[in-house]
This record gives structure tokens, sequence and C-alpha cells, in this order.
């Protein structure tokens, strides 16, 4: 459950929609996800683990400006 309540804040911080959090983690849906406990050795572990990293690697490079993290996430290289 703490992976689970983890990957939601951090979907959350990036302004990832429940859907697309489902897409990136290979499940039907978020709602699913409250109720399943996320088993960090699993392939949904592991990429939920990723993701946090990323969160907590752009939390500490922008100083907690969500909204320049949105802004990376959503950009795309020139």
């Amino acid at each position: 459950m703490i992976l689970a309540k983890a990957v939601l804040a951090a979907a959350e911080q990036l302004g990832l929609a429940h859907d697309q959090l489902a897409l990136i983690l290979n499940i039907d849906s978020v709602k699913n996800l409250t109720s399943l406990e996320l088993d960090p050795t699993s392939k949904q572990g592991e990429i939920a683990l990723t993701l946090i990293r990323i969160t907590t690697s752009l939390d500490a490079l922008t100083g907690g400006d969500t909204a320049w993290m949105q802004h990376f996430l959503t950009s795309s290289p020139p």
C-alpha cells in the first residue's frame, strides 16, 4: 500500500492523469491500484519506483516548482 500511495502522490505532483498513470504502470485502472499492494519486485513496482525517483530528482532540481516539473515532462526536445 505504501508504494501505491507514493506513486499516486508522484503522479499528482507531475500532473499525470489517472489514465496516464494506469498506462505507464500497465494496469487496467488506477482504482485497482488503491486496493492492490504494489510489489516493488514486480514490473509495475519497478516502474512505480522509477517514476518516484524521477519525481524526487525533478523536485530537487526545480526546488519543488511543480509547474516547471510538469512543463519538463510535456515538452519535447528541439
